[in-house]
């Protein structure tokens, strides 16, 4: 990553300088502990467990060889006062997440934010990015994001598209079938593709039944930075810290290197009902006709892993997923009249059961 020259962002203030700061570089412990204490605030409502879990990751470098985690920080002598994270993988430089932009409650009004932001995507356009998400309510973030480029794309979430991208039909474009694709363990190099994948529009009701990630009108999406890390903890790192291997996450990955689906497997609780995961899963129409492979994939090791039984819970709505469910050997155990409200409308959840 290159750097910025220093300038002058209102006539009589300090002079702030833009540079890169790459977690796997060598730097001392002063600067890295200087940086560590701005971005990571203390509680919520900045930060949450997973969020945290997430950005501890990535300071340290962990997850360097998955994902380009990349940080501009902006200096007043040689104090860090902001910055601007963003993440895409490793070798799939295409899609990216925008996250952690912070400045210091003293240096905030003077346009930082906004030059920071310019850099992170002039960046990430420079390693052949074409797509960035992130999420906000907070309506001066709104404005200074607006500025640079970003759209209202869905609720909190929004999205800013390379020149070259188009915003018409993008999804569509994006989650076309480009031929077979593999299923593989997720890795947190997996953070920017898989938010496209559960922010973007989909005929489901249910993406997540055990992450409650649900999709409706009446129930604007606001989730967007936390979903790949409260999945990876859920689904894997918590559960592997009680000695149990029931859980995991799984993706669909097309021979462009492009996310078109993912299934999990989560134990409910680490005690009395860690023998009976949930599965769910989320496919993109295009490639629907693999989710069953998918599904295999992920019910296999979890038998392996220990489960005695794996349950599904689907909105009755949800007609393409339980036929899915069928296919690979659910069989229907119960249904809760009207437990799923959205709106004005209720629909039955539904609990399927393998084998």
């Amino acid at each position: 990553m290159g750097s910025e020259a220093a300038f002058v962002p209102n006539v009589g203030e300090s002079v702030f300088a833009i540079e890169p700061f790459d977690p796997g570089a060598a730097t001392s412990a002063a600067n890295r502990s200087a940086i560590h204490d701005l971005i990571v605030q203390p509680a919520a409502p900045w930060f949450s467990e997973v969020e945290r879990r997430h950005l501890e990751g990535a300071l340290s470098g962990e997850f360097e060889g998955v994902a380009c985690d990349c940080f501009w920080i902006a200096r007043i002598g040689a104090e860090p006062v902001a910055n601007v994270y963003f993440s895409s993988a490793a070798g799939a430089p295409e899609i990216g997440l925008l996250g952690f932009a912070i400045t210091a409650p003293a240096y905030r009004g003077r346009g930082i934010a906004g030059s920071l932001l310019r850099q992170a995507l002039a960046d990430f356009m420079a390693r052949g990015g074409a797509c960035m998400h992130l999420a906000t309510d907070n309506p001066a973030a709104h404005r200074v994001y607006e500025s640079c480029g970003f759209r209202d794309y869905q609720g909190h979430v929004m999205r800013f598209l390379a020149p070259a991208g188009g915003w018409e039909g993008f999804d569509q474009r994006y989650f076309a079938n480009a031929g077979p694709a593999q299923v593989r363990r997720a890795h947190w190099g997996d953070l920017a593709r898989i938010t496209m994948l559960y922010v973007a529009l989909h005929p489901w009701f249910v993406r997540d039944y055990a992450e409650r990630l649900y999709n409706h009108p009446a129930m604007p999406q606001n989730r967007c930075a936390s979903i790949l890390p409260a999945l990876m903890i859920s689904t894997t790192e918590r559960p592997a810290q009680a000695g149990l291997a029931t859980g995991g996450l799984w993706v669909l990955e097309n021979p462009t290197r492009r996310l078109v689906g993912a299934a999990t497997v989560t134990p409910p609780d680490l005690s009395a009902q860690a023998h009976a995961p949930i599965l769910d899963f989320l496919v993109m129409p295009a490639y629907l006709g693999q989710a069953p492979e998918l599904l295999t994939v992920a019910l296999a090791a979890s038998r392996a892993g220990g489960a005695e039984c794996v349950h599904g819970c689907v909105a009755a709505c949800d007609h393409d997923k339980i036929e899915i469910l069928r296919q690979v050997g659910f069989h229907h155990e119960a249904t809760l009249a009207g437990q799923l409200k959205a709106g004005c409308d209720r629909f039955d959840l539904l609990i399927y059961t393998f084998p």
